[in-house]
C-alpha cells in the first residue's frame, strides 16, 4: 500500500531535472488526525473529498516557504487527464456486447472481485467495478455514475429525510447541451469543468491553501488556456491509453521521459487502510448507532454495512465513510456554568481550544453581563437562570429548560462546572440522552472543616451526580484522590488536569517599572513600599476579615481586587474595619499589571479547589502567602515559592506578611522559584491539552 501512494522518488527526479529545489513532506497517520480540526475549521462545511487532508498539510509546509504557490488543478478537467475519460473511450465497445453476456456474466463476476487500493491488482479490481457499474448507460448517465460518490437508491436509504435536490443527471444534461458541439469528449469535458472543478478542486486548494494564508494560483485555469483547450477536437486531447495529449507533446522534451511513462496517479492517502487501523477509534466514533439516531440526518444501517465491509476487505467504501464521518466529527459540545463571570474569565480559554480543534462549541449560564463578552469571540450562548442557593423550585424549573435545551441542540457532550450547575447539568444531560457527560469539579463544596452533617450531604450530592458521570475532572490531585475513595464517578476516569495561566500575559515586568511607577501613583502608593496582593470575590470566605485585620499595623499596603457578584450568596465583606493600609480596588481588567507592581501576594481563603490566582502571581514572579488547604497547599512550596499559614489564623498570616516584607532577598528567591514551578506545571496551553487529548478531541 506504501507504495501505491509513494510520490516522491518521481518528485525528485523532476526536480533534479528542472535544477529546482525539492523539499519532500511525509504525512502518517498522526498528522493527519492532529490536522482535522483544522481542516473542518477552513473547510466551513460538510466535504466529502478526504485529500483535503494532504492539501492542508502540503500547503502548511509550503507556506513555511513561499507565501504563493502554482498548481496544476484543472489541467485534467481542461485537457482529459482523469482514467474516467479513457473509460468513457472503452465503454462504446462494451456497451456493444450482448446485454445478456454483459449482466448474465460479467457484471456478476466483477461484483464479486475484492476491491481496494493495498495493491495494484485490488485497485485495478476496484476501477473494474466502477466501470462496470456504469459503461452500459448513456453518455450523461455515465458521466454522472462517474462523478457520483453515493447513488440516488444509496442516498435514500441513508439519509432519514432525503434532501429535495436537483438530480445530477439534470444537471450534467443540461451543461452538456450548453457546451454544444457534436464532439462528446468536449461536452464531457465542458461540464467537469463547470460542476467537479468548481464543486470539490477548486473548494479544496482554496480553502486549504487559505487556511496557512498561502496564495495559489493556477496556469492551466488562465482563460485563454481554458479558450484555446475547449477551442481543440477531442482527439487532440485523449488518445487510448495517453489522457491530456497535447500537454504531453508540449512538454516532452521538458521534462524527464521515465515521468510521462509512469500511471495517472491521484493527490490521495491511504484513507481505507487508517480508517480500520490507525484511526479506526475515530471511525468507530463517527459512525456510533447511538450517536447518529440522536443527530437524526442518517440511518446507521448503512454506514455500519460500509464499516463492516471496508473492514473485511469486500468493498472500498473508504470514500462514503470518509465523507460521512468527516463533518460531524467535529463534535458539538456545551459549556455549562451557573454565572457569566466563571465562562468568561474561566472557561474560555478551553472554549477557544475547543473551537480551533474544529469543534462547535456553546457556551450556557445565567444571564449577565460577561455574557456579550463571550459572544464577541465568536461563540453562541444560550442563557438559562441558574440560582445558586438550596431553592428546590428554582433549580427544578432549572433542571427542565436544560433537559429541553439539550434535546433541541443534540450535544455530543455536555461539560459541567460549578457545583450547582454540574449537579442540574448531569441530571438533565442523561435525561436529554447525551452521549457523554464531563465534569470539572474546580474545588468539591465539602471539606475537612465542615459540619459533619453538611459534609455528608455534600458528598450524597456529588455521589448521585457521579451517577451520570462518564468523565470526572479534578483540578486539585487531592479532590482526585477523595473522588477515588469516596465512588463520585460511574465512569473509569477520575483524573487531576490542574490549573494553568498565558504565561505571557502574566509574565514579569520587561518595562523598566513603568507600569508598577505609574500604578501605584494611582492608587497613592509610594514606590518603595511593599505591597500585598490579593484578587478575589469580596466574599468572607476568601480570608478578607482575617487579611484585614492581619494589615492593621503592617508596613505595607494591600491591594484588594475583587467585587461581590450579586449570585454570590456567601458573607459579604464588612468594609467598616479596614485599616488605612488597604485599597479597595473593585474589578480591574488590569490584574497582570497590578501582580506585576506588586511585591508579595496572598489568598488566606477557606476553601478553594486549584485557585488560578495563585498561579497568575507566581507566573508573575511574587511570593505566596496561602491558607493550608487542598488546592493552595498543592501549587505553594512552602519555604520554596512562599508560605501556608493555617485558616482563619489571622495572627499567623500576620506574622507571614510581617515576615516577608522585611525580607527583600527572600521574596525575590522565592519569586524565581514560583515563576519556575509555574511554567513548569501550570502553563494554561498544556493544562488545556490535557483536557482536550483525554476527551479525544484532537
Amino acid at each position: 500500500a506504501a507504495d501505491y501512494y509513494e510520490e516522491r522518488p518521481a518528485a525528485e527526479r523532476v526536480a533534479r531535472y528542472l535544477g529546482t529545489e525539492h523539499t519532500a513532506v511525509e504525512i502518517s497517520p498522526g498528522d493527519a488526525a492532529a490536522a482535522l480540526g483544522d481542516v473542518f475549521r477552513g473547510l466551513d462545511e460538510p466535504f466529502a473529498d478526504s485529500s483535503a487532508v494532504p492539501t492542508f498539510l502540503l500547503a502548511r509546509e509550503t507556506r513555511r516557504h513561499v507565501t504563493v504557490a502554482l498548481s496544476g488543478d484543472g489541467a485534467d478537467e481542461v485537457f482529459g487527464g482523469y482514467r474516467k475519460y479513457q473509460g468513457e473511450l472503452m465503454a462504446a465497445r462494451y456497451h456493444a456486447l450482448p446485454l445478456l453476456l454483459r449482466r448474465g456474466l460479467i457484471e456478476p463476476l466483477v461484483s464479486a472481485l475484492p476491491e481496494r487500493k493495498s495493491s495494484p491488482l485490488l485497485e485495478r479490481a476496484r476501477r473494474l467495478r466502477r466501470f462496470t457499474r456504469h459503461a452500459g448507460k448513456d453518455a450523461v448517465g455515465r458521466q454522472a455514475g462517474w462523478m457520483r460518490l453515493m447513488d440516488e437508491g444509496e442516498l435514500t436509504r441513508l439519509f432519514v429525510q432525503p434532501a429535495d435536490a436537483p438530480g445530477l443527471e439534470s444537471m450534467v444534461a443540461e451543461l452538456r447541451r450548453e457546451a454544444g458541439g457534436s464532439d462528446p469528449l468536449n461536452a464531457m469535458l465542458y461540464a467537469d469543468s463547470r460542476l467537479g472543478l468548481p464543486g470539490d478542486m477548486l473548494v479544496k486548494s482554496d480553502r486549504m491553501s487559505m487556511a496557512n494564508s498561502l496564495e495559489v494560483r493556477c496556469p492551466f485555469l488562465d482563460h485563454r488556456v481554458v479558450e484555446c483547450a475547449e477551442a481543440m477536437p477531442g482527439a487532440f486531447k485523449l488518445a487510448p491509453g495517453a489522457g491530456k495529449k497535447i500537454l504531453r507533446r508540449a512538454f516532452a522534451n521538458r521534462l524527464p521521459k521515465e515521468v510521462f511513462e509512469l500511471p495517472k496517479k491521484g493527490f490521495e492517502i491511504p484513507i481505507a487502510e487508517w480508517l480500520t487501523g490507525p484511526l479506526d477509534e475515530l471511525t468507530r466514533r463517527g459512525i456510533d448507532e447511538v450517536r447518529l439516531r440522536r443527530q437524526g440526518l442518517f440511518r446507521p444501517d448503512a454506514p455500519r454495512r460500509w464499516y463492516e465491509d471496508l473492514k473485511a476487505g469486500r468493498r472500498d467504501s473508504s470514500a462514503r465513510i470518509s465523507a460521512r464521518t468527516s463533518p460531524r466529527d467535529a463534535m458539538k459540545i456545551c459549556q455549562l456554568c451557573a454565572v457569566d463571570f466563571t465562562l468568561y474569565h474561566f472557561l474560555l480559554p478551553l472554549m477557544r481550544a475547543e473551537q480551533a480543534a474544529g469543534h462547535e462549541v456553546v457556551g450556557v449560564c445565567s444571564d449577565g453581563p460577561w455574557l456579550h463578552k463571550v459572544r464577541e469571540q465568536g461563540f453562541r450562548t444560550v442563557p438559562v437562570s441558574i440560582a445558586r442557593n438550596l431553592n428546590p423550585l428554582c433549580h427544578w424549573m432549572s433542571y427542565r429548560r436544560l433537559v429541553r435545551l439539550f434535546r433541541d441542540e443534540r450535544f455530543d457532550m455536555v461539560h459541567v462546572h460549578t457545583p450547582i450547575a454540574a449537579l442540574l447539568g448531569r441530571l438533565a444531560a442523561k435525561r436529554a440522552g447525551v452521549g457523554r457527560i464531563v465534569y470539572t469539579a474546580h474545588g468539591f463544596y465539602f471539606h475537612e472543616r465542615m459540619a459533619p452533617w453538611k459534609r455528608a450531604l455534600f458528598v450524597a450530592l456529588e455521589k448521585w451526580g457521579g451517577r451520570y458521570t462518564d468523565i470526572l475532572f479534578t483540578q486539585a490531585e487531592e479532590d482526585a484522590e477523595s473522588a477515588r475513595r469516596l465512588g463520585l464517578c460511574r465512569g473509569s476516569v477520575i483524573e487531576a488536569i490542574g490549573n494553568g495561566v498565558d504565561p505571557e500575559r502574566f509574565a514579569p515586568a520587561a518595562d523598566g517599572g513603568e507600569a508598577r511607577r505609574r500604578l501605584r501613583a494611582e492608587l497613592d502608593t509610594p514606590e518603595d513600599a511593599v505591597v500585598v496582593m490579593m484578587t478575589g470575590r469580596m466574599v468572607a470566605e476568601k480570608g478578607y476579615p482575617e487579611l484585614f485585620a492581619a494589615m492593621a499595623g503592617q508596613d505595607a499596603i494591600l491591594w484588594a481586587a475583587g467585587e461581590r457578584l450579586e449570585s454570590d450568596h456567601a458573607a459579604p465583606v464588612d468594609a467598616a474595619g479596614v485599616p488605612p493600609n488597604v485599597r479597595l480596588l473593585g474589578h480591574r481588567p488590569d490584574v497582570p499589571d497590578l501582580l506585576r507592581a506588586a511585591d508579595i501576594f496572598t489568598l488566606p481563603s477557606h476553601r478553594e479547589g486549584m485557585p488560578r490566582s495563585i498561579i497568575e502571581a507566581m507566573m508573575a514572579g511574587l511570593p505566596v502567602i496561602a491558607t493550608n488547604i487542598r488546592g493552595s497547599r498543592e501549587e505553594v512550596g512552602a519555604g520554596e515559592t512562599g508560605l501556608l499559614v493555617p485558616v482563619a489564623d489571622r495572627e499567623a498570616l500576620a506574622r507571614a506578611i510581617r515576615e516577608l516584607a522585611g525580607d527583600a532577598a527572600a521574596r525575590e528567591r522565592m519569586g524565581q522559584a514560583g515563576r519556575a514551578r509555574a511554567l513548569d506545571l501550570y502553563d494554561e496551553a498544556k493544562v488545556i491539552e490535557r483536557q482536550l487529548t483525554r476527551l479525544k478531541l484532537i
